[in-house]
């Protein structure tokens, strides 16, 4: 799914209820990354709707974990020796990777992927998370959804989420979720997009810099036009 895109949407749509739906970040402070890229298109956090906020935070790795106020910055797993950047888009596992893909129509709405089996390789994983840098906070999946994929026209605004896994289930620790509601809508379904992530530790030398997407870089410049915020000092 791309994230950003879909909270574009949301607010280009202005449709109340989705708007609504839309969490409200109360980071604090505002990490040093965020606030950088906003001056470079000479904005500033609290002049954001809520929807560029979060598009803010997933572009540069940071995901939501327990309340609307902690989140925790994941590491992209590159090849060793990579210096490449990536985005988090990109760090999402196809439905073409995944073993046992079987077409459903669930929740009334059309073609989503499901994801019955339990067996899934730890290769899969193209995240870390530093488990020094959360809380026990971090919920627990509540169905058997591990990972997965869907269209980008979901019809609720992302609700970017870690989560832990079932041990008894995957090797696998945790998932992000993008839509974690979507998840419960079939007792084994995987029906919203999820990035599986493995654990930090200091001997993972297989990461690379997460960049905002050319897609957040035009959205942050259309709202610089639109703002008559004074420049930056």
């Amino acid at each position: 799914m791309d994230v950003v895109t879909s909270f574009y949407n949301v607010e280009k749509d202005q449709n109340p209820e989705r708007l609504k739906q839309v969490p409200l970040p109360v980071v604090s402070p505002i990490p040093g990354d965020v606030v950088a890229l906003l001056a470079g298109a000479n904005l500033k956090w609290d002049a954001l709707p809520r929807t560029a906020k979060n598009a803010v935070l997933w572009s540069l790795g940071y995901v939501r974990y327990g309340s609307e106020a902690e989140y925790t910055r994941v590491l992209a797993l590159c090849p060793s020796g990579s210096s490449a950047t990536v985005t988090m888009d990109s760090i999402q596992v196809s439905d073409k990777a995944v073993a046992c893909d079987t077409v459903y129509s669930y929740c009334g709405y059309s073609k989503w992927i499901n994801k019955a089996c339990s067996a899934f390789s730890p290769s899969l994983a193209k995240c870390a998370i530093n488990t020094s840098a959360v809380s026990s906070r971090v919920g627990s999946t509540k169905t058997s959804v591990y990972w997965g994929y869907t269209v980008d026209n979901y019809p609720l605004p992302p609700d970017v989420t870690l989560l832990k896994n079932d041990p008894l289930a995957t090797s696998i620790p945790y998932s992000i979720h993008i839509q974690p509601v979507a998840d419960l809508c079939a007792t084994t379904s995987v029906l919203a997009s999820t990035v599986p992530c493995i654990n930090y530790t200091p001997l993972l030398s297989s990461t690379c810099a997460i960049a905002p997407s050319v897609k957040m870089q035009a959205w942050l410049t259309e709202l610089s036009q639109a703002t008559t915020l004074p420049p930056i000092p």
